[in-house]
């Protein structure tokens, strides 16, 4: 069947050799028919049907064949049984993946009452082979039972809608999005035509077609290129995919690769927002470029964000992502405009109903779950009303009315500069509202009020983060963030300077250079023009430029070593806010963006690290003793200690609640490799793990992925003892099983790093890799042979990396010189 639809597709749009292209879709769907029509009797009573993808013609390279086997109620069941076995035995020879059913025309239109995906498949029903008297009639009546009870499967259709998104996010937003399943994927783009068919009202065409056209496409490369069924845009297939792409001329010179394009211009947009944008010369490779609305005059533009710097070339895996974000927007934005319309529809049907407007703000009211502006609301005259309108709105969790959008992008008359109170404070409310935010936040971008508030967000908008931890593009992880400071706000005492460090904290992707340094110099200058004076506006550049200092600093240095205080305090002088406070201010802000970076940068491990390091700094600041930091617990420390000396062999091995290894030995070399290595046998992911010496006693605490029991628990000590003893041969269980486990073909260059002044007391070594069963082993089996020794250690596990710093000294308890230092970092990096 595929060498069939090669040929067929040959220059009918998509190169056939690629397997890319609608023609060569239909191609194999044509294949495929073939096949299946030569397996069917030619007898009168039975037809066979492509329901879903196949009856749409938008076969896959790893598409299931959905076929139903139609048959007059009249014909015999063993008649019925032989017909289908002639067809589906040969299907399954072939080694063509099948969803097949059997049924009479009145079973599968009783089914499709109650079945939602029955319904659905069979709304695209086509004919095979066969009766087509039976298609005609299976068609006819899941339509006219679509039509006649389209409330009800309207809800249906919702609900489903609704939970895809909860457990699917959005795909315009996702660095690994499913094509299929997310938020403005190809199941969204599906439910259009259900909409559509209930014939209430009418949806989107153009844009929303051509984006489904795309993202076929790309599932059909990706199907290629990993191959496999996959709907998910995974990392290690992007680079592959956008190549193929490229290939088959689906991406080209033709698109524009920087990410500064309005969305203003998009021709769905432009349509809903009524005049405002051009909309003309439109497609999904590209945007024409023009003037956006009036109140772009306002802008407060920034040295770094001219064009010459800001439109950056990126490669082609990120122009994919993008061209994926704006088709996944358009059909997403194309779905909300079409249940709007149904709940219009389905609202007018109510009689005696009369529209009522509640106001929200000064010249903002409420209708119909929509904002609208006043009678007496005039943009033209009243520069605040944008957003005093978006902060209402947000707060509200409502949406803009379409109308309103119109009148706002096009009347709005230019903010002053810097801005005045009023607006500053509109624009913090409208940060603080929540995750109420992120919806009106995409409803200002795509009208193209946003370039107006900040240009910046055009060269972040669908940025890529090429880093394991996030699963979010830049903007989205941003407004994240924001939703996530708005949560912990009443933790400090300016919410305001909060909420816009969250804001700009990574401003500075996409420009050359460190964007936490880059981040800071935009502040500056867009600081001042949102009406902060010269104090906030140094807060809030110390904040942008340490966002990551409290986190590295937790979870890869010593809390009991001063230096990592002071390196934290040395900071905090920096900002222009009393020092609590400032501390205070970084702390919730750091928690903010890890939470919004993703499950991998946030859990209770790390949220004790960010809170033990920030009670250190605290009590520094007040000139008071410090307590212990976490996670360490220096009483069950001492008590492991205390057991360990009173044991014959001075080894304690205990699980400790549903995740925590403990063991306590006598301080010797090569202990922490040992450990290391037995629980890379026993394949417990290490998450993190902590070292400390109790008066001659190493204390471990190991933070891992497992399930316990009493036998693991045994097990782990009598592998602990024997490794230690020299008996269990850790290394080669070790190289024996990595040799038969497949590597991740995708794998950024280890760093091994040797941190001058960390420590005064220790030699701080910091190991990046990616994680991998047996790395922390490797690592600690090289210190031992050196023959330093592990003073202490941070272990952590952040999504697919690994970050690991030792603090080593020699024998005698001295930091280590310089070129021994070096030495041990080059024997490290040998082994990763």
């Amino acid at each position: 069947m595929e060498r069939h639809a090669e040929r067929n597709g040959e220059g009918a749009g998509g190169r056939p050799d690629q397997q890319i292209g609608p023609a060569v879709r239909r191609a194999r769907s044509d294949a495929a028919d073939a096949f299946l029509a030569s397996l069917l009797p030619d007898e009168p009573g039975i037809a066979l049907v492509a329901v879903g993808g196949y009856g749409r013609q938008e076969l896959s390279p790893g598409s299931d064949l959905d076929v139903v086997l139609l048959h007059a109620a009249s014909l015999p069941l063993e008649a019925v049984a032989q017909i289908a076995d002639k067809i589906w035995y040969p299907v399954w020879d072939s080694g063509v993946k099948l969803d097949h059913s059997v049924r009479t025309v009145e079973e599968a239109l009783e089914l499709a009452r109650t079945d939602l995906a029955v319904a659905a498949g069979l709304l695209d029903a086509r004919l095979v082979a066969g009766d087509t008297q039976l298609v005609a009639s299976v068609r006819a009546g899941v339509f006219a039972d679509w039509r006649r009870d389209a409330a009800r499967r309207l809800g249906d259709l919702r609900e489903e809608y609704a939970s895809r998104l909860s457990r699917h996010g959005e795909l315009a937003y996702r660095l690994e999005g499913d094509l299929k399943e997310a938020r403005g994927g190809l199941r969204d783009s599906t439910m259009l035509r259900f909409i559509s068919a209930t014939w209430l009202v009418d949806v989107p065409h153009g844009a929303p077609e051509r984006a489904r056209e795309f993202l076929l496409d790309v599932r059909d490369a990706l199907h290629t290129v990993s191959g496999r069924a996959l709907d998910r845009l995974l990392l290690q297939e992007q680079d592959g995919v956008a190549a193929l792409l490229r290939d088959a001329r689906v991406l080209g010179e033709h698109d524009d690769r920087t990410l500064t394009q309005p969305l203003e211009h998009n021709e769905l947009f432009a349509a809903d927002l009524g005049s405002a944008g051009d909309a003309t010369g439109v497609g999904l490779g590209g945007e024409s470029a023009g003037e956006g609305p009036s109140v772009s005059s306002a802008a407060p533009a920034t040295s770094l964000a001219t064009p010459a710097v800001a439109e950056l070339y990126t490669t082609d895996a990120d122009l994919l992502l993008r061209r994926v974000a704006e088709a996944a927007t358009t059909i997403a934005y194309a779905a909300e405009a079409a249940w709007r319309q149904v709940d219009a529809a389905l609202a007018a049907r109510s009689p005696g109903r009369r529209p009522v407007r509640r106001p929200l703000a000064d010249g903002v009211v409420e209708q119909d779950g929509e904002v609208y502006l006043a009678r007496a609301g005039a943009p033209s005259r009243d520069p605040v009303l944008v957003l005093r309108a978006a902060a209402a709105t947000a707060e509200s969790d409502l949406s803009f009315a379409p109308n309103t959008l119109r009148r706002l992008a096009e009347e709005s008359a230019p903010l002053p500069r810097p801005w005045p109170r009023e607006a500053r404070e509109a624009f913090v409310t409208l940060l603080g509202a929540g995750p109420g935010l992120i919806p009106v936040w995409e409803a200002l971008d795509r009208s193209g009020i946003l370039h107006a508030l900040l240009p910046e967000w055009r060269r972040i908008r669908s940025l890529p983060q090429r880093n394991s931890l996030h699963i979010h593009t830049v903007d989205r992880h941003t407004l994240e963030t924001v939703v996530a400071a708005a949560d912990l706000a009443r933790r400090v005492d300016r919410p305001d300077l909060l909420l816009v460090a969250a804001l700009l904290h990574d401003v500075g992707k996409g420009l050359p250079g460190d964007h936490s340094e880059i981040g800071a110099v935009l502040t500056r200058e867009l600081a001042p023009a949102f009406g902060f004076n010269a104090a906030d506006v140094s807060t809030l550049t110390g904040l942008v430029r340490h966002h990551l200092l409290l986190p590295d600093l937790a979870t890869a240095r010593d809390p009991d070593d001063p230096a990592t205080v002071e390196a934290l305090l040395a900071a905090l002088a920096e900002l222009a806010a009393p020092r609590l406070e400032a501390l205070r201010l970084l702390h919730t802000l750091s928690e903010a963006d890890s939470k919004a970076t993703g499950p991998a940068a946030w859990n209770p491990w790390r949220a004790g690290l960010y809170h033990g390091l920030t009670v250190r700094a605290e009590a520094a600041l007040l000139g008071v003793d410090p307590p212990v930091a976490e996670p360490s617990d220096p009483a069950r420390a001492a008590e492991l200690a205390a057991r360990s000396r009173a044991s014959a062999d001075g080894l304690v091995v205990e699980l400790e609640g549903a995740q925590t290894v403990s063991v306590a030995a006598p301080d010797r070399i090569g202990i922490l490799a040992a450990v290391a290595g037995v629980l890379a046998l026993r394949r417990l992911t290490i998450r993190a793990a902590t070292t400390e010496t109790v008066d001659g006693v190493v204390v471990q605490r190991w933070l891992v992925a497992a399930d316990w029991s009493t036998a693991l628990q045994d097990r782990l000590r009598e592998d602990v003892r024997a490794a230690v003893a020299g008996t269990l041969d850790v290394a080669g269980r070790l190289a024996s099983r990595d040799a038969d486990e497949r590597r991740n073909r995708l794998v950024a260059a280890p760093s091994v790093v040797v941190l001058p002044g960390a420590s005064a007391s220790a030699t701080v070594l910091e190991v990046k890799a990616r994680d991998a069963p047996g790395l922390l082993y490797r690592v600690a089996s090289v210190l031992a042979r050196t023959g330093v020794s592990v003073r202490s250690a941070r272990v952590s596990t952040l999504g697919a990396e690994a970050v690991d710093v030792f603090y080593v000294v020699t024998a005698t308890g001295a930091p280590l010189s310089d070129d021994a230092a070096q030495r041990v970092a080059a024997a490290v990096a040998e082994v990763l």
